[in-house]
């Protein structure tokens, strides 16, 4: 690669996935590691992708059932270098095209699925994915070679520097802690719990950030709801166990009640040393189900909580903006018909009348089309074997409800079930039908422009896709992870006809594919240019709310 040479002329050091004429991928060695070179995107001939393919016995000599701890750790180690190695490089005073800047994935609190570095089994190595920004010269026309390579030889370096300073200990602890979190998912499993909250989790954070508040107060289950399940390396561990049923969170304002909530929620995935959460695990199908005005409702059945609804057929009931009573049922229903087996709810982001009708209201309204979920929960519960944590400030008639009724004081919980009168075990037997093998409808789409505003809301010409409610897409990287399936999706043709559960299986199984993840690299300057994998019963939660898409 030389200064003189047209940016074009980088075909001949990688392999581009727009250029159908190029034979075999073109691999080059290093010292601890080999790599590769992909074009990122047609119009975007200075980004480079390179691929370190890093051999596991420069890592980790022993046997390793799991690859995604040791994953996630080599992710944080080398985070800081690489970033830092980037900013050396990085003169404010240039043009942003003549920079050489690399872009690793950004680690975060959770352990998943990334497609910035994973264990390939076939070639037996660990792939780092990086995106390199190579400098420009004459208005972007040329290569500043002699600048580039250099830049290469230092990044290279400081990539071997940091495969053999590797520390075995350090990823023992990862491993072990990813140990424990899978043998605790098993024990909720095993034993009809729903979730589990280890003692001396640090539940509140950083002015809503997800970093951990050192100073808070840690958690301490009640004598009542403290279990102790034995971990994988033979200790144990005690904290709060929450019960498969209907379990209520009750609580004056600031006294820790949503906090909790939204922990138990967090805790549908595995979280990394130190983040406070590490022992906070709820069973990873649950789904938070509030109000959200306004959304689009896609051809659904809402007789469970509705007798009749203006201009709509109950069966198959359609909204282009939806109220609160009717977004939060159809988040019910759609959950219990996507396989969630835990329903969380928050009484602050609810809809009221959803919720609960009081006496008096029972006999002045005698004509109410709301079905309220008081009304419907115990159906729920024993139907279809689905569990609830709801938290109330003001809502008591959810106690009668309940089988487990915890209070938060002062950020600590204390079991009230026994205070607790008038308990309703009966519940409606009313027949009814959850829709759990939707069809989706394809057709050929072609998109011009994407985008995405305050990284949640999804554009694609002219349809428009809002997901700020679906609140366990945490990060960036999910979400460009979600764009891209969204718009496979639009674009899918291979079938007139398919399953949205069978159809989101396909689209998930793609988050390493070189292809998928070459292409997407670079989709607009608000998301990331990484993938971090999300649940099933996000994406098509995601789906759901897409005007165009014919579902029935």
């Amino acid at each position: 690669m030389y200064a003189d040479k047209a940016k074009e002329n980088l075909v001949y050091i990688y392999a581009d996935i727009n250029s159908g004429d190029i034979e075999d991928e073109r691999i080059y060695e290093g010292d601890c590691f080999y790599f590769k070179c992909l074009g990122c995107k047609l119009h975007k001939e200075e980004l480079m992708s390179i691929n370190i393919f890093i051999p596991s016995i420069f890592i980790y000599k022993d046997n390793f059932e799991y690859s995604l701890p040791i994953e996630d750790y080599l992710l944080r180690y080398f985070y800081d270098d690489i970033v830092s190695f980037s900013s050396l490089n990085y003169n404010k005073n240039k043009d942003k095209r003549d920079q050489f800047v690399v872009n690793i994935q950004k680690p975060s609190q959770i352990v998943s699925k990334k497609n910035g570095i994973y264990f390939d089994k076939d070639k037996n190595c660990f792939i780092l994915k990086l995106i390199v920004q190579i400098p420009l010269v004459a208005g972007g026309k040329r290569i500043n070679g002699e600048k580039a390579i250099k830049c290469f030889k230092g990044l290279f370096k400081v990539i071997k520097s940091i495969i053999v300073n590797v520390k075995k200990s350090d990823i023992d602890k990862h491993i072990k802690l990813y140990q424990n979190q899978m043998t605790i998912r098993k024990y909720l499993m095993d034993n009809d719990y729903v979730s589990f909250i280890g003692n001396g989790s640090i539940l509140p954070r950083i002015n809503d950030s997800d970093l951990p508040m050192l100073n808070a107060i840690k958690f301490k289950s009640p004598k009542e709801d403290e279990i102790t399940i034995r971990l994988n390396d033979g200790t144990c561990i005690k904290g709060m166990g929450i019960k498969k049923g209907i379990n209520v969170i009750i609580g004056g304002g600031y006294s820790g009640k949503s906090t909790l909530l939204n922990a138990i929620e967090r805790g549908i995935y595995n979280h990394t040393l130190n983040d406070g959460r590490e022992y906070v695990i709820t069973s990873s199908n649950a789904l938070m189900c509030n109000a959200e005005d306004g959304r689009f409702v896609n051809n659904l059945n809402l007789s469970l909580f509705f007798k009749k609804l203006p201009g709509n057929n109950l069966n198959n009931y359609t909204s282009n903006k939806a109220s609160g009573s009717v977004s939060q049922a159809s988040n019910v229903i759609e959950a219990i018909n996507n396989d969630s087996k835990l329903i969380l709810i928050d009484e602050d982001r609810s809809a009221v009348n959803f919720m609960y009708r009081d006496d008096i209201m029972r006999k002045i309204i005698k004509n109410e089309p709301i079905i309220s979920l008081t009304e419907r929960i115990n159906l729920i519960k024993e139907k279809e074997n689905v569990s609830f944590i709801i938290v109330i400030g003001s809502l008591s008639d959810y106690l009668k409800y309940a089988d487990n009724v915890i209070m938060m004081d002062n950020y600590l919980p204390l079991n009230k079930t026994k205070d607790v009168e008038n308990k309703i075990i009966s519940f409606d037997d009313t027949k009814y039908f959850f829709n759990k093998k939707r069809i989706y409808n394809s057709k050929l789409r072609l998109f011009i422009s994407e985008n995405v505003i305050d990284n949640k809301i999804l554009v694609y010409d002219d349809i428009v896709l809002d997901i700020t409610k679906l609140s366990s897409i945490i990060s960036y990287e999910q979400v460009s992870f979600l764009q891209f399936l969204i718009k496979s999706a639009l674009m899918y043709i291979k079938k007139q006809q398919i399953h949205l559960n069978e159809f989101a299986d396909y689209l998930l199984s793609k988050i390493y594919d070189s292809n998928i993840c070459e292409v997407s690299n670079v989709i607009n300057e608000n998301t990331s240019m990484f993938f971090e994998e999300i649940r099933k019963i996000d994406l098509i939660s995601a789906l759901l709310r897409i005007k165009s898409l014919k579902i029935n």
